[in-house]
């Protein structure tokens, strides 16, 4: 078994203490809270007052559900309606998400509306359903619906300035739906700080996916997706990346190297497992590869990086700590024989006797990347072709540590 914090093992095993768990999940939790304050936040359209733009229904697991922009208006302090910074100001026509002004009776805490005044603005609904911005009718933008606001409430509606003017650092919202919306004509005007974000696209249900800002319309969006779906695509048929912990140590890697290990090397694997499409192809003699282990129960137990030095159907022994096979140095591999490696670290590779120097089919005979006693073959035995990970093809971090690994 690989003991942890040697120096060719992974120092954390997979799954193996509570407290890497209760660790992954406070972290996991913690990043997801900070995103959701400050960044983007999911909400569910519970009304249709948004019709047609956004289709709501209190029902469960109906209405659309968007995502929410908190960070395009100013980071706000959580739980309070104030805001660290402001960023850039609301335009008319966004849809937002907002803590409601309303003292009784609310129709709900937290709302959704489209701005319509701005603040200084002179907001008038006129007789023909169009917005009016000091006198001048404003035409709706093509992203919009052909909505006509219906003359309800007070504010808006009546030219007088205190029900006609918004003050500074305030808006008037109105629902697209305004003959079913109860808005900012009703209960005023809405202050900055109360405005949560800006929704930016429909999420859910995939049919009513739609993009408010025109993002998904730029090459920068393009060339994104594309880079994910590169990443996602190489992650699933290609390799993964790994970081090696604090305890690591070896001739070729250093403490929290950030390598590419290559699981093609051995044949494609099946995503999301640890098998493989096809017969597993055994690594070439002397690259550097990531084995899983085995309890003696049979569960995943741990992680060794060693060089495969013989393979299945040949004898390999440690002559003066010099790795011979088949009676002779590594033609092949010739750096292997500079190294020398302590024959008394185990019985594999030290005797002479089939059990501990022929390798069987299907196994592979490894040893650490470095002379000092780790654990490896010459300890844990034959390892399985079928629990080696991939082959280690480089370094990815830090820049400064950038190499390809020699085989």
């Amino acid at each position: 078994m690989a003991a942890s914090g040697s120096p060719f093992a992974l120092a954390a095993l997979l799954g193996s203490t509570g407290a890497e768990w209760i660790k992954t999940l406070f972290f996991a939790l913690a990043i997801a809270l900070i995103i959701r304050w400050a960044l983007v936040e999911p909400f569910k359209i519970p009304s249709g007052s948004m019709e047609p733009t956004l289709h709501g229904d209190p029902g469960l697991g109906r209405g659309d559900r968007v995502f929410v922009n908190k960070w395009a208006y100013g980071l706000r302090v959580p739980f309070v309606n104030k805001r660290i910074w402001h960023g850039k100001m609301p335009e008319r026509w966004d849809v937002v998400v907002f803590r409601t002004v309303e003292k009784k009776n609310p129709e709900a805490k937290v709302l959704v509306k489209r701005i319509v005044g701005l603040p200084g603005e002179r907001i008038h609904v006129g007789e023909d359903g169009n917005i009016y911005v000091n006198g001048q009718a404003v035409p709706l933008p093509e992203s919009m619906p052909p909505v006509k606001y219906t003359r309800d409430g007070q504010f808006g509606v009546i030219q007088d300035d205190a029900f006609s003017k918004v003050p500074e650092g305030h808006y008037l919202v109105m629902g697209d739906n305004s003959g079913h919306s109860r808005d900012g004509r009703f209960w005023g005007f809405l202050p900055n700080e109360h405005i949560l974000g800006r929704v930016f696209c429909i999420w859910w249900p995939p049919a009513s996916w739609r993009d408010f800002t025109g993002f998904t319309a730029t090459w920068w969006w393009r060339m994104l997706v594309g880079a994910l779906g590169a990443l996602g695509a190489a992650r699933l048929f290609l390799g993964r990346f790994w970081r090696a912990p604090r305890a690591f140590s070896s001739e070729t890697l250093a403490p929290d190297d950030l390598v590419w290990i290559n699981r093609a090397a051995l044949g494609i694997p099946l995503p999301f497992s640890s098998k493989r499409i096809g017969p597993v192809r055994r690594p070439k003699r002397g690259a550097l590869i990531v084995c899983r282990l085995a309890g003696k129960s049979g569960e995943k137990d741990g992680l060794v990086v060693g060089r495969a030095v013989a393979f299945g159907g040949e004898e390999v022994v440690l002559d003066n700590g010099v790795p011979l096979v088949n009676g002779t140095p590594l033609s092949d591999a010739p750096f292997l024989c500079e190294r020398r490696w302590e024959s008394s670290a185990g019985p594999y590779g030290k005797s002479k006797s089939k059990q501990y120097a022929q390798v069987p089919e299907g196994k592979l005979f490894v040893l650490s990347d470095g002379p000092s006693s780790g654990p490896d073959s010459r300890t844990l035995g034959w390892i399985a072709l079928e629990n080696v990970i991939g082959v280690v093809s480089c370094v990815c971090w830090p820049p400064r540590r950038w190499k390809r690994i020699r085989r």
